[in-house]
């Protein structure tokens, strides 16, 4: 009798990071964002004759709207960890544009976290500065300094992974900060070696479609330059024949037409394979998050952080 892949005490285990492959909704919010964002970043890059601020505002549009759609595929990748209905497509992308906001201010008050042990660290360096008890000092302020970092690495490290899906899980912004650091504190090794696994596991996948995308694309471009050529199309071999004029050539174009068209088509292959293996460090997160944050007391971290 065969066994299950995914026991059933652990249902967010790290094999069923394949899932995230199957995924079509949160495979297609993000593929699309990606054309849109594509599309509004060259809309910006033509209209730089006109005035160059239109390119600038556009290319952050692009950039907000590639993040929206992360997002959104992540709040996709949590109802199919959870178990829960799938939401529409439009659904995804604002609800992932709705979380941008706070993973914005989750990511700040993070970024001020390591600041503010930085400025802590130069202080007391500052005062180590002191000729015949300094170097004394620094016996003892080094060790604590690299202990300090290192543990600012771990928690950075972990927090990056779950505060994001805490956050795509309906969680506020503080709320996520409090039972990640719960987290990061209690389970630090039991959380760090699952992210670090799910990440082999990603880069394993990752290479595997892209070895497989690369060679087909040799395969398939070897294809295409022997039969159309690299000098001219079906209607650019025949046209000269013509007296130089060739209709065909002018509702196809040209050789330079056909090479832009190829390499829109395999531009369109990379950005499907690139949002497949997007997913997976997104799904590592998401599973992440959901079992060990069944391991802690969320209500009371909760009313914790409120009180706070």
């Amino acid at each position: 009798m065969s066994q299950p892949l995914v026991r059933a005490d652990n249902p967010y285990s790290i094999f069923r990071l394949p899932e995230a492959l199957t995924c079509w909704p949160a495979v297609s919010v993000m593929a699309a964002s990606f054309l849109v964002a594509a599309l509004v970043f060259a809309l910006g890059g033509a209209l730089a004759r006109v005035w160059m601020g239109f390119t600038v505002l556009l290319a952050l549009v692009a950039i907000v709207v590639g993040l929206a759609g992360i997002s959104g595929a992540g709040a996709c990748l949590s109802d199919l960890a959870r178990k829960r209905p799938y939401r529409g497509l439009v659904g995804y992308f604002i609800a992932g544009l709705l979380c941008l906001p706070k993973l914005l201010g989750a990511g700040l008050l993070m970024m001020l976290a390591a600041l503010a042990l930085f400025l802590a660290l130069a202080v007391v360096f500052f005062i180590c500065k002191i000729p015949v008890l300094g170097p004394l000092l620094l016996v003892v302020v080094v060790p604590v300094a690299v202990l300090a970092m290192a543990a600012l690495m771990l928690a950075l490290y972990v927090a990056s992974s779950i505060v994001g899906p805490a956050l795509w899980d309906g969680e506020r912004v503080m709320h996520s900060l409090s039972i990640t650091w719960h987290i990061t504190r209690k389970y630090p090794f039991a959380a760090i070696g699952k992210i670090v696994g799910g990440m082999l596991l990603s880069a394993i996948f990752a290479s595997m479609l892209f070895g497989l995308i690369t060679s087909a694309s040799f395969t398939v471009g070897g294809l295409f330059a022997a039969v159309v050529g690299m000098g001219g199309g079906f209607g650019g071999g025949m046209g000269y024949g013509m007296g130089g004029f060739n209709p065909m050539s002018i509702m196809m174009g040209s050789a330079s037409g056909h090479m832009v068209g190829a390499g829109v088509g395999f531009s369109l292959v990379f950005a499907l394979a690139s949002a497949f293996v997007f997913l997976l460090p997104l799904m590592v997160g998401v599973l992440t998050w959901c079992e060990f944050s069944e391991k802690v007391d969320l209500d009371s971290i909760r009313q914790a952080a409120d009180e706070k």
